[in-house]
């Protein structure tokens, strides 16, 4: 049995002192979904009720549009235009019953655990089921205790009779989607909750190769490449004698598995990084083995005073004791 859920406005927006910016002279209404099981409001996040966009010149040419609006501070926003666009009116089906969703990403080769809290399972179920993409079952729990495990899955699923949970073995990238828990009452069928699994596999280790050195006494630049079976990303590296630098900043990139390659600079290495939701593998090279006439010589300048300062004490102390011999004498 479904439960139809008919979108409604219901209520004005109440002035609130927090809010960034308020419409003066307006009333505005906020969405809600209606239970018609339940009566009860579900308020829908609709995002901000008004957009503010950069007028041009020749919106500042024109004359206030008329609409009012108080920033946080109390001060006035200067207006030029409006558009206004109608809400639309719709209605949405749905299973009765309170759902949630749980995104999971899992590494191939692993196992996953579908639980499911006792007390959201009705005390006069009929049945329990754990299925696969809507249509495939993966098990079902039976009201006087018995189950029944679909062949596909029987050698690949742990399951409790206790608490209904179930655990997914040796997860592979075709298992990937919605495994969803459903409950049949005598008089309606509940979803209870929906995990969306993604199974991915864990990257490999990347490549970081130097394409091109130019080194001086003062400087050193680096072209380096960050690669995999399937992508590279390139980006340069500026060092002196003080820091280093890398030229238009970090830059990821998304490669075509959707695993991340990204090359940065960290505590004077160059790192280049490959990674996706469930594994993270790096390779970092030292600036100083691939600049060698690159030092940190911001200490340098102490280090040179300290030594200048130990000679002038050893010159005073010496001049000193020779004064005393000639004075003997």
């Amino acid at each position: 049995m479904y439960a139809t859920m008919p979108v409604q406005a219901l209520g004005k927006r109440q002035d609130r002192g927090s809010v960034a910016a308020a419409t003066l002279g307006e009333e505005n209404k906020l969405l809600y979904l209606t239970d018609a099981h339940s009566g009860r409001h579900f308020l829908v996040d609709t995002g901000p009720q008004k957009s503010f966009i950069r007028p041009t010149y020749t919106d500042r040419l024109a004359r206030s549009s008329g609409l009012e609006m108080l920033a946080a501070n109390g001060s006035d926003i200067k207006t030029f235009a409006r558009v206004t666009r109608p809400t639309a009116q719709a209605n949405v089906t749905a299973t009765g019953g309170s759902t949630s969703v749980t995104s999971e990403f899992v590494k191939k080769d692993s196992d996953f655990l579908l639980y499911i809290n006792e007390s959201a399972i009705p005390e006069n179920f009929l049945i329990f089921r754990w299925m696969f993409k809507i249509d495939a079952i993966l098990i079902s729990f039976l009201r006087g205790g018995d189950t029944e495990v679909s062949d596909s899955h029987s050698e690949r699923i742990e399951f409790s009779k206790e608490n209904h949970s179930v655990k997914l073995k040796r997860l592979q990238e075709a298992d990937s989607g919605d495994y969803i828990a459903r409950v049949s009452t005598p008089n309606k069928e509940l979803t209870l909750v929906t995990y969306s699994i993604v199974v991915q596999e864990p990257v490999s280790p990347a490549d970081l190769t130097v394409d091109h050195v130019s080194s001086s006494s003062h400087s050193c630049i680096l072209t380096v490449t960050c690669s995999t079976g399937d992508s590279h990303i390139s980006s340069n590296f500026t060092c002196d004698t003080r820091t280093c630098y890398q030229e238009g900043g970090e830059k990821p990139k998304v490669t075509a598995s959707g695993a991340v390659l990204h090359l940065q600079l960290a505590n004077q290495s160059i790192i280049c990084n490959h990674s996706n939701q469930v594994s993270y593998e790096e390779t970092p090279r030292n600036i100083r083995e691939l600049c060698p006439n690159h030092e940190d010589k911001r200490g340098q300048p102490y280090y040179i005073i300290g030594i200048v300062f130990i000679l002038l004490c050893g010159a005073a102390l010496g001049a000193a004791r020779y004064r005393q011999k000639r004075g003997k004498c």
